[in-house]
């Protein structure tokens, strides 16, 4: 990883609750849930999957 990146990625993750970059394997339980039946019944919803940085 480049030095520049390195610098991002260090300042990214303090910014979150979760003190760490996301990874794919993150956001696969909510896609799958909200492509299977289960959400069958729910509507209009934004589910943020962000490590915590939405709230801060």
């Amino acid at each position: 990883m480049s030095a520049p990146r390195r610098r991002w990625a260090g300042s990214a993750s303090r910014r979150r609750s979760v003190k760490r970059l996301g990874a794919p394997e993150d956001v696969v339980g909510p896609v799958l849930f909200f492509a299977s039946d289960q959400s069958a019944f729910v509507t209009g919803q934004a589910l943020n999957v962000d490590g915590g940085i939405y709230y801060q």
